[in-house]
């Protein structure tokens, strides 16, 4: 019996649909048949939410003086709390109270003494509920629901602690952004597995009811579609007055369209992650013993190394840091084939190279049978390169942990290590630096991109996500209750801190802002994110900017939208920029005089463009910059391509003057310049903002904008760069991806056809068609919908059990003397669609057929 869950979004209600694969296998059905049901307006299938990724830091742990075991003051959420004007709203008196934020989440330990010390009414943890038990996941599927939120995992905690963290105790030095809030801990996950959308909604709703006045979800299941349940509702409830945060999602090393849900909810706000201004970043520091030119001896030379670790700390491994000889004589040599010494790394930590011969959980299986304690790896660039490692595999062995650093500072430390007198050299781990760097600002680079499947910004916002230290629980921080985590789940809470005392300040200031114009005024006043190389992010990873509240204190004017999604734009036609200009009038306006006209200059910053090609879309975003304009790459000069024109402006002043409490609507539209008609490029996403500059203060507002220049509607829905869409025959596995091959294959042992697409972007529907040999329509086969773009070369795989229905109940099997093919026709969410045709197939009972098919060909492609 198969089980297909749907629920209806406008009361969260949960249906379970159960059928037999035998008699109807296209149990996708049943959502049109829900459709059709007079009280249902609305379908989605049920989700499946994994705890959300992060990047543990410093060996998850956050640095002590070594005297007093005190935690380092630099180690704190509220270092960069002068960068956002947060620090000013607290020496006002500015700190949440009477607010309540809503974490949805793994749970809060809210036994920690910096949350509070415990649970309930008159405790920082106020309210709360567990939706499905510590069992629930991977050690069972029933929820057990009870009053108790405790967090087993960490990462609510964490969260917890970026919002409302107290410098309570001997180690409370770390300060959440809005630390007298009350916090609500809905417990959604288990200690281990995940969880689903019902769950997900059931916590949505009993926190809207608890009176929350903001809901955090550091959750995100990358796809980037356009609307899920989780996502709708938690929309519906934005809309309502209490807003939903998001995490964008942490999957940006894949590239466009990795946003995550719910974050692509159109009310919630989503938040991408940048670099810290403060950033904690993990070195170690290694001692040593050299001989200078002049050949005089000197002992214990020291070096810094940065590194990455991916599993925690496991005790004090200050330890030596050994290569393999091997290594030495050959530099191919990295573990793959052994050591052949199962101590020649014994309580040491072997330094390997990234492997290419093998997977590299081989290369650390070896290392450890070998007496490693942990192992070091370096990257076969020399800059250090994370999405070059492929973790996926490792399963850690015998307590040993695994770090990453640069292939440059791999090399030198064998280097140092060869020269040695015992061929290793002493690492101490003691030791964390604070960066503040050219890295302080931008994106950090696995925040996921978007826009969403319909071409709509996402995210809205960034603040803050990396190398972030906060609360952690008792049991899993070797009783320091500390731990530095990175991750888009880290900014989200940041965003949510901020929003409650944006709204604390306003209402105490009397400035009568709705949530909506809160939320408005937030977004448009952030800045520009710069890019880590030159120019300005593109609104697709950056969103309206980087959150801050410097201008929070006296508002005067209000930007309406907060975000401009264009689209797809052609070329030969005006792109419209409209939006609204209020001057605000207020109480505080008036005391200081300001409750006069205002004179406002409209300009355009240009963000960086994305120059695509969608069938490359899987591997790389390459970026087009000003600073590249010197360069002889292709399309080095989209750049500068557009102006902006705007109407109703005073024509000598370019100025334009609102009345005190009046709003007015600006219609502007972007100008293409002569020399965009003359590169005839086409297929890139653009965007910036328009900044609006009030002249009698220093006030600048910008909404972003962004669209893709081209017809959207032509581009491949399949990266025909992968062969897809092909056939495989699972017991010879063989590919067959033109049109002229046949595929013969005997269905016995239920040995069927496998079909294999890999797609290019996000796609509504793909139907999936039973064709006879002359291309006439036999029946239907099946129906996907909401599918994500195909990631990390993972191909969609769907076993075709020689059977089709007609009217959606009448099930055939397939005979022995016709060739069938499938059609496959994929929708795109502006509701173009492009067909596909496969192979031919051949269902027969002879054992042994000679196949002399070309396997490598293009599949067939039509546009209808």
């Amino acid at each position: 019996m198969v089980t297909s869950t749907f629920f209806t979004i406008e009361y969260g209600q949960k249906i379970d649909i159960t059928g037999n694969p035998s008699e109807d296998d296209d149990i996708v059905d049943a959502h049109n048949i829900l459709l059709s049901m007079e009280e249902i307006t609305e379908v989605y299938p049920m989700m499946e939410y994994g705890v959300p990724k992060t990047v543990k830091s410093k060996n998850n742990r956050v640095r002590k003086h070594h005297k007093d075991n005190r935690l380092d003051e630099r180690d704190t959420t509220s270092i960069t709390e002068k960068h956002f004007g947060i620090d000013k709203l607290k020496s006002l008196g500015y700190f949440g109270t009477g607010y309540k934020v809503g974490i949805i989440d793994t749970g809060v330990d809210y036994t920690h003494p910096a949350l509070g010390g415990g649970f309930g009414p008159g405790f920082k943890v106020g309210v709360g509920y567990d939706f499905v038990g510590d069992a629930y996941g991977s050690f069972s599927s029933t929820a057990t629901p009870d009053e108790d939120p405790m967090d087993c995992v960490g990462h609510g905690t964490h969260v917890a602690g970026i919002i409302a963290a107290d410098t309570f105790g001997p180690n409370g030095l770390i300060e959440g952004v809005a630390n007298n809030v009350t916090i609500g801990a809905y417990k959604i996950f288990g200690c281990d597995g995940s969880t689903t959308s019902d769950l997900i909604i059931q916590a949505l709703k009993r926190a809207y009811n608890d009176g929350m006045d903001v809901i955090n979800l550091s959750i995100a299941e990358a796809g980037c579609l356009v609307d899920t349940a989780v996502s709708k509702f938690a929309s519906l409830i934005s809309d309502r007055g209490v807003q939903v945060v998001v995490a964008q999602g942490n999957d940006g090393f894949n590239g466009l369209f990795t946003c995550g849900s719910p974050a692509l909810g159109k009310n919630v706000i989503a938040v991408g992650s940048v670099n810290g201004f403060d950033q904690i970043t993990n070195y170690f520091t290694v001692k040593y013993n050299t001989t200078s030119i002049d050949d005089i001896y000197k002992s214990d030379v020291e070096r810094t190394f940065k590194y990455e670790s991916y599993l925690g700390f496991d005790g004090n491994l200050n330890l030596n840091l050994k290569p393999s000889t091997k290594f030495r004589k050959n530099l191919t040599d990295d573990g793959c084939a052994g050591f052949g010494d199962e101590e020649f790394f014994l309580n040491t930590i072997a330094l390997l190279r990234v492997p290419t011969d093998c997977d590299i959980s081989v290369s650390y299986f070896n290392a450890i049978l070998s007496g490693a304690a942990g192992v070091m790896f370096y990257t076969q660039s020399e800059v250090y390169d994370d999405k070059a490692i492929d973790y996926s595999n490792l399963r850690k062995f015998n307590n040993a942990t695994w770090y990453s650093i640069s292939g440059l500072d791999g090399i030198h430390l064998s280097e140092l290590a060869c020269n040695q007198l015992n061929q290793s050299v002493f690492i101490d781990w003691s030791e964390t630096v604070l960066l503040d760097g050219k890295d302080a600002g931008v994106m950090y680079e696995s925040s996921s991109w978007g826009p969403r499947a319909d071409l709509e910004i996402k995210p809205d916002v960034s603040a803050p996500g990396a190398y972030i230290a906060s609360t952690y629980p008792l049991s899993k921080s070797h009783g320091d209750g500390y731990a530095i985590l990175t991750g888009t789940s880290m900014a989200s809470p940041f965003v949510a801190g901020c929003i409650i005392l944006a709204m604390e300040f306003l209402k105490n200031n009397n400035i009568p802002f709705t949530s909506k114009e809160i939320i408005n005024y937030i977004m448009t006043t952030a800045s520009p994110v710069n890019s880590k190389n030159s120019g300005l992010e593109s609104i697709y990873r950056q969103g309206s900017g980087l959150i801050h509240l410097n201008n929070i204190f006296n508002p005067k004017t209000l930007l309406s939208p907060s975000k401009l999604s264009l689209g797809s734009v052609n070329i030969f036609e005006k792109v419209f920029l409209n939006f609204t200009i209020k001057n605000v009038k207020f109480a505080k306006a008036e005391k200081d005089g300001l409750n006069s006209s205002q004179c406002y200059k409209v300009s355009f910053i240009e963000t960086n463009n994305l120059d695509l090609n969608f069938e490359k879309i899987n591997t790389e975003v390459d970026v087009i910059s000003n600073a590249e304009q010197l360069g002889t790459k292709e399309n080095s000069n989209l750049f500068d391509l557009f102006k902006i024109n705007c109407l109703d402006f005073d024509f000598i002043t370019d100025y334009i003057s609102i009345n005190s409490n009046e709003a007015k609507k600006v219609e502007c539209y972007l100008e293409l310049k002569d020399r965009l008609l003359e590169l005839q490029q086409v297929n890139f996403l653009f965007g910036g903002f328009i900044q609006v500059s009030n002249i009698f203060s220093e006030e600048q507002l910008r909404i972003p904008f962004a669209g893709f220049f081209g017809n959207f509607s032509q581009i491949s829905v399949m990266d025909l760069s992968k062969e897809a869409p092909y056939l495989v025959d699972p017991q010879k596995f063989q590919k067959y991806n033109k049109f002229s091959d046949i595929l013969r294959i005997n269905p016995k042992n239920f040995n069927f056809p496998i079909l294999n697409l890999f797609l290019n972007i996000p796609t509504k529907l793909i139907k999936l068609d039973v064709l006879d040999e002359n291309l006439q329509y036999k029946g239907k086969f099946k129906n996907l919908i909401n599918l994500p773009r195909s990631l990390n070369q993972q191909y969609l795989q769907i076993l075709w059990p020689a059977k089709f229905s007609i009217n959606n109940t009448q099930l055939i099997q397939c005979s022995n003397d016709i060739i069938y093919r499938l059609r496959i026709t994929a929708y795109r969410y502006d509701g173009s669609f492009q067909t596909f045709y496969t192979s031919g197939i051949l269902f027969t009972d002879a054992e042994e057929i000679e196949d002399t098919n070309n396997i490598l060909g293009i599949p067939v492609t039509g546009w209808l």
